[in-house]
């Protein structure tokens, strides 16, 4: 069993075996990747990959010389699942609330799997900055309104309006809020938004009303966008 493990990269708690040690930075779970690429709308992808228990988000993160393995579930909460050493010796953290993962499989520098205790190994991909890539897969591009007008949104986090700019973060916490939306700076403002393939439209969302960061209004339509053909206009500040 332990060679068929060494030669599997499988690691287990306690074992001390010589491990690929993970690039520093932020994993997506390859299944809500593909689900995000598909329907490039968080809320339906996290509800298109609807796994219980399982961490959409782990961010690898120096301890040492070791790695430190943080996950996030839902974007909503989180917790630390394993502290992998250079040596390749693993300590594992309990995860509490959700269900732990009990083995951890390294597939080179920029990929590793998790096995939970209950249901089957999944697999994480490099992305670096979480925010980033999902900004640059679901929204960031250039698009022009109904008459005509400019709109961008770029993948570093800034939106530039006729008239205007202004900085902004897409809101991946969606356990109350059930339609994605994004952040205007820091004033605690807040546009939904829904999109019908290249269509895009914005929504004036009333902060401050109901469990979460308020209600949209989709009666009142802020502008429709159309997403010009652009793979360059991802890449912004």
């Amino acid at each position: 069993m332990l060679r068929a493990c060494l030669l599997a990269g499988l690691l287990l708690p306690g074992w001390a075996v010589a491990a690929v040690m993970p690039r520093l930075g932020d994993y997506l779970d390859t299944a809500y990747i593909r689900a995000l690429q598909k329907t490039r709308s968080p809320l339906a992808a996290a509800q298109e990959d609807s796994r219980a228990h399982i961490a959409q988000m782990v961010s690898v993160q120096a301890q040492g010389s070791a790695r430190r393995f943080a996950a996030s579930y839902d974007w909503h909460s989180g917790s630390l699942l394993f502290v992998l050493q250079r040596d390749g010796t693993i300590h594992r953290e309990m995860a509490w609330g959700h269900d732990p993962a009990t083995a951890l499989r390294v597939t080179g520098a920029e990929g590793f799997c998790l096995t939970p205790l209950r249901g089957t190994e999944h697999c994480y991909r490099f992305v670096r900055h979480v925010d980033r890539f999902i900004a640059a897969t679901v929204l960031a591009g250039r698009y022009v309104d109904r008459q005509g007008a400019p709109y961008r949104f770029s993948a570093g986090g800034h939106a530039y309006f006729p008239g205007y700019d202004f900085p902004y973060s897409l809101m991946l916490e969606q356990v109350d809020d059930k339609y994605d939306f994004f952040a205007v700076g820091t004033e605690g403002r807040f546009i939904a938004f829904s999109r019908n393939g290249t269509l895009v439209t914005l929504y004036p969302v009333n902060a401050g009303r109901g469990a979460g960061f308020g209600t949209p209004d989709f009666t009142h339509k802020l502008a429709v966008l159309r997403e010009l053909p652009d793979a360059s206009s991802a890449v912004g500040k």
